[in-house]
């Protein structure tokens, strides 16, 4: 058996915040596995180092029931609730969530009222004007979701790391360059080093997210903005991949790093320098 990371702990923990809040659960039950989806995240040492020292429970926001699970994973490299979770709720839907404009309560909302349970059931949707009369809903939001499942179709295909290196990099500077930026990473397949990426993922963090957003819709590299929120951007640039950006306050920033499948913080330094770095 592979032995399991970090990461991949800490990723299976932040889809199970996800699946929880898609079916409802409470709030309290959410947070836990979001706050120690985090903790795993930075956690500097090796999660098989600390088990066998039994001291799971020592870290911060890990009780008994989270740390049975941890060993679970670390010593059958699965998780039963998590595959329990998985047959419940359809892949598709948890998928949605990836997509511009959407969060938890609208994936669930779209899969239980419309039965939709996957992206390709809910382009139709939007097509055919389905999702514009639920709640919270309206024309203008299903324009956006369409338009950002469109994006995404548009560059299925994966990029090489050499070439979406230097994009991230450049952006990334553009950005860690503006007034009231603390500091700033990449996450996601690029920030793993993985040797192809499907899209670039950048996080900031800073008190002051409106003069990011502003700027980084403003790239000379971004050919049109697909959405932009006060915390929240997706461009697609000339070449047609797609960049999103978020912005936090830094005392959210390492819970927004555990959400998107991030590597460990690299202390206030970029993920972009330390994979250079690594060159």
């Amino acid at each position: 058996m592979e032995k399991i990371t970090n990461h991949e702990v800490a990723s299976t923990f932040a889809t199970i915040a996800d699946m929880l809040e898609i079916k409802g659960e409470s709030v309290h039950r959410i947070l836990a596995y979001r706050r120690a989806a985090e903790t795993i995240s930075v956690l500097p040492r090796d999660l098989h180092a600390v088990y066998k020292e039994g001291k799971l429970t020592d870290l911060p926001g890990i009780g008994s029931t989270l740390a049975e699970k941890i060993a679970e994973m670390l010593t059958t490299g699965k998780l039963t609730f998590f595959e329990q979770l998985s047959e419940e709720i359809p892949p598709g839907v948890v998928e949605m969530l990836r997509v511009s404009g959407i969060g938890p309560k609208k994936a669930a909302r779209f899969w239980n009222e419309l039965g939709i349970i996957d992206l390709d059931q809910l382009k139709k949707a939007a097509q055919a004007g389905k999702l514009r009369d639920l709640p919270g809903m309206g024309a203008k939001s299903e324009a956006a979701i369409l338009e950002s499942i469109e994006a995404r179709s548009r560059h299925s295909n994966r990029w090489s790391i050499g070439d979406a290196y230097p994009i991230a990099q450049r952006l990334l500077e553009q950005l860690l360059n503006i007034d009231g930026v603390l500091h700033g990473d990449v996450a996601g397949s690029l920030r793993r080093y993985r040797a192809t990426i499907g899209d670039i993922d950048l996080l900031i963090a800073s008190h002051q997210p409106e003069p990011i957003m502003k700027a980084f819709a403003q790239a000379s590299e971004v050919a049109r903005v697909l959405a932009q929120g006060t915390t929240k951007s997706s461009v697609e640039l000339h070449s047609g991949l797609q960049v999103d950006l978020r912005v936090l306050p830094p005392e959210r920033y390492g819970t927004l790093l555990a959400y998107f499948g991030s590597t460990q913080n690299c202390g206030g330094k970029s993920a972009i320098a330390a994979f250079h770095e690594d060159l």
